[in-house]
């Protein structure tokens, strides 16, 4: 680290080696935010680094004493509510037997039919309690209850217990203190975890990023693909990059990066890829061509669209930014995530939908087109595009069936028109009526005036 000789108030950080092993050990060691410096205070030398083993320092059984929660007690009418927080090691779930163990108490002057208890996680109900006379004998009574691993996010998760109380008289004074529930912060909640298995059916799906990739706790199964000469395409992948560390939040960040011109064959099955730049300028995109979701033709920058359902007269020189999600063809266990444009604007377009939490918001299925702050959301799998990239640009013939004789200009059908001098008629004898009723109506005025 020193002084920037080109301006006084900056300074350059240089991360370096004697090897390209030197420069991915040097890098891998700033990611630790930790440093120690050599004989200068502005200069770390990194000898070895050596990445761990997940750790996981959540205990499996714990209380909500432990977890810094005191007893609550309610006290109004109505409905009282609690709320709890835990978490879940992103790329972690429970395992089956999970539970919550409520420890609580209740009032005898409480009515039982219209009172009780129900448990939430995630927003979702996941069970109840009922009081009677025995649990109000009790000072503190215990319900286990089961946790399902559907309701369990990776990440942060809120356990709600909200109370239902009304007095067995409904006209108790409201001050009344006789009506409580006590929630007692032994209450367990036990919660033994297990690595996720990535499901590749639900993660391929936009709207699930940054999943599947920060389930690996160092990154170290995600390689991001650029183009030779781009830098524009370096600068966004360092944004997603610095974006995926900062979900994941490891001790050290351990990811790959290769040329879109260098992805060896060998190794590409050990990875989740992550394209970043222009089509035309990432050889690797022709193989992947049967499984993106909307392909790309050879040299071209623009992706096919004739095979949406729709398709719109766009300009050629019009920036796009293209999100493409599909399972890695070499690894049915991986995915490729595209982040393309046509464009220099589009490549930042499209990496600021995936990076934004407002835009991200509105990415779903496995095909975005990004038209700056325009997100249109489309999944190929719902409406299956055609084999023939031209199929449906092509307007379908249609054939004029006519009888023998008529021409071929297409009529309106024949209707009858018998009704039109009637109704003319009609019409002529109710003008005549009302002017005799007008005529007939001044003849009498004026006789009563004389």
């Amino acid at each position: 680290l020193v002084d920037s000789p080109w301006e006084i108030s900056k300074v350059v950080l240089l991360i370096s080696g004697s090897s390209d092993e030197g420069v991915v050990k040097a890098a891998q060691a700033f990611s630790t935010g930790i440093i120690r410096t050599h004989r200068f205070m502005n200069l770390a030398v990194v000898d070895e680094v050596q990445p761990e083993e997940t750790q996981i320092m959540t205990p499996e059984t714990r209380t909500l004493a432990s977890m810094g929660y005191t007893n609550e007690m309610f006290r109004f009418r109505g409905l009282n509510t609690a709320t709890y927080t835990f978490e879940i090691p992103l790329g972690w779930t429970v395992e089956e037997g999970a539970y919550f163990e409520l420890a609580y108490g209740n009032s005898a002057l409480i009515d039982y039919e219209q009172s009780g208890i129900v448990v939430y996680l995630n927003g979702n109900p996941i069970g109840s309690v009922r009081f009677d006379a025995k649990t109000a004998e009790n000072a503190i009574n215990k319900a286990k209850i089961d946790i399902p691993k559907a309701a369990v996010n990776s990440g942060l998760n809120v356990l709600e217990i909200q109370a239902t109380m009304y007095p067995n008289d409904i006209c108790t004074p409201p001050e009344n203190a006789g009506l409580w529930i006590n929630i007692w912060d032994e209450s367990v909640l036990s919660a033994p975890l297990a690595q996720q298995q990535a499901d590749i059916n639900a993660t391929v799906d936009l709207s699930n990023y940054p999943a599947p990739f920060v389930f690996d706790y160092e990154l170290s199964n995600t390689a991001f693909i650029m183009p030779k000469g781009d830098l524009e395409a370096w600068r966004e992948a360092a944004k997603t990059a610095s974006y995926l560390a900062y979900q994941a939040n490891p001790s050290i960040i351990t990811l790959s990066a290769f040329y879109g011109d260098d992805f060896p064959e060998e190794v590409r099955q050990n990875y989740h890829a992550i394209l970043i730049g222009r089509p035309s300028q990432l050889p690797v995109i022709d193989s992947l061509s049967e499984v993106l979701p909307v392909p790309f033709e050879a040299g071209s920058d623009t992706a096919a669209e004739g095979n949406l359902r729709v398709i719109f007269d766009i300009p050629e020189d019009a920036p796009l930014g293209y999100l493409q999600l599909s399972a890695s063809p070499w690894n049915p266990e991986n995915v490729v995530l595209a982040i393309l444009g046509n464009s220099t604007q589009g490549e930042t377009w499209a990496t600021t939908a995936m990076n934004n939490a407002d835009l991200r918001s509105q990415i779903s299925g496995n095909f975005v087109i990004v038209n700056d702050q325009q997100i249109l959301a489309s999944d190929t799998r719902v409406f299956p595009i055609s084999e023939s990239p031209t199929a449906m640009s092509e307007a379908p013939e249609i054939t004029i069936m006519t009888t023998p004789g008529s021409t071929t200009q297409p009529t309106m059908p024949t209707q009858n028109q018998d009704w039109i001098p009637l109704a003319i008629t009609i019409g002529l004898g109710l003008i005549v009526l009302i002017i005799i009723i007008v005529v007939i109506r001044s003849l009498l005025q004026k006789r009563s005036k004389t």
